[in-house]
């Protein structure tokens, strides 16, 4: 089976053999694309929960997201009591196997050429994607854009705005020419070699991952039905009637046993059909759980804050209870921490929530 990663103009294969770990990249594309969303266009955030039902939280964050950024796919991920959402916008493809935040393909790559905690960094041109690794698993990131600068050629810059590192292992992924410039930078740190492929297709060879190790959290699975998954429904659901009706006017009383079989025939038979889509949507519940209060901190922090309808979103850090959004608008939001105008006629604004 082959997986394609696709990130931005860069693409890499994977051919993975039949019944077997093995796999290796291969030049041939094929038609299991998995593309990878940039930074940028990602909302990323985890807590801890009291709710054991991905569908339930599937429900809760849909509103949690639609009261505070109207109409945003989603996708959520439960683990050991905790719940991983990773949202995005501004991100259209449609005939794709998966998609694939650019700050989990980077961690999928640093997992695969380190088991230590440490760093893992994306230099473009106006971007900088950073990734902080503990236990495998993502612990903070940021994106830091800069749109009228050289941000690879701008050390000094970098110096500044770079989070403090601790002494551990870092992993440099983009242009292989402005990596080897700066290299000076982290002269004191382990520096770990990609050495699977080009660094400036490492991001999109950590999205072909995703399907080699089957890899299938935040994967944006459907949350609501196209016109081809309606027909599918309406048929069976037709079909399931006409089950009942037969065995109604052929048995003179159904036992409840019996009822309770078909009701169980008809789930099973849904779920084969729609794997993705929860069979009881108890969104009425959920939304009651919410305005009477819930353990979800972040999510209160971030309905605290109203946003410009075209405001972009450059930074977001929770940390000790703290939350920080940094981003740019036509007009600055209100309870701003910090507000600059830019050359372009925009602000930049900083929020933070305690």
């Amino acid at each position: 089976m082959i997986f394609t990663g696709v990130y931005k103009n860069k693409k890499i294969s994977i051919f993975k053999k039949p019944f077997s770990k093995e796999w290796s990249i291969i030049e041939k594309e094929g038609k299991n694309k998995i593309y990878v969303i940039p930074a940028e266009n990602l909302i990323f955030f985890y807590e801890k929960t009291n709710i054991r039902k991905v569908s339930e939280l599937r429900e809760y964050y849909k509103f949690v997201l639609e009261e505070k950024y109207g109409n945003i796919t989603f996708d959520v991920h439960l683990e050991d009591g905790t719940a991983y959402v990773l949202a995005y916008k501004n991100f259209d493809v449609k005939d794709f196997y998966a998609l694939d935040g650019e700050i989990f393909s980077l961690l999928r790559v640093y997992n695969l050429l380190s088991e230590d905690d440490g760093y893992c960094i994306n230099f473009e041109k106006e971007k900088l994607t950073f990734v902080s690794v503990k236990n495998k698993n993502i612990d903070a990131y940021r994106v830091i854009l800069e749109k009228d600068a050289d941000i690879v050629n701008n050390p000094d810059w970098l110096k500044e705005n770079l989070p403090e590192l601790e002494n551990k292992p870092v992993l440099m992924v983009g242009d292989s020419g402005n990596i080897n410039k700066l290299k000076e930078l982290f002269k004191d740190y382990r520096l770990i070699e990609n050495h699977y492929c080009l660094n400036d297709l490492a991001v999109a060879f950590g999205g072909a991952l995703k399907g080699i190790l089957k890899d299938h959290r935040l994967s944006f699975r459907k949350t609501t039905l196209s016109e081809e998954d309606k027909i599918r429904l309406k048929n069976l659901f037709l079909i399931s009637i006409a089950s009942y009706l037969v065995s109604y006017f052929l048995i003179e009383k159904v036992s409840e046993n019996k009822l309770k079989e078909i009701k169980n025939l008809q789930r099973q038979e849904i779920r084969k059909a729609f794997p993705d889509v929860p069979v009881v949507s108890p969104y009425m519940q959920i939304k009651s759980m919410v305005k009477l209060g819930s353990n979800f901190d972040l999510s209160k922090k971030l309905a605290e804050i109203n946003l410009p309808k075209d405001a972009k979103i450059y930074l977001i850090e929770f940390y000790d209870g703290k939350l920080i959004i940094k981003g740019e608008s036509s007009q600055p939001p209100e309870n701003t921490k910090s507000v600059k105008k830019l050359p372009n006629g925009n602000f930049e604004f900083e929020i933070e929530v305690k």
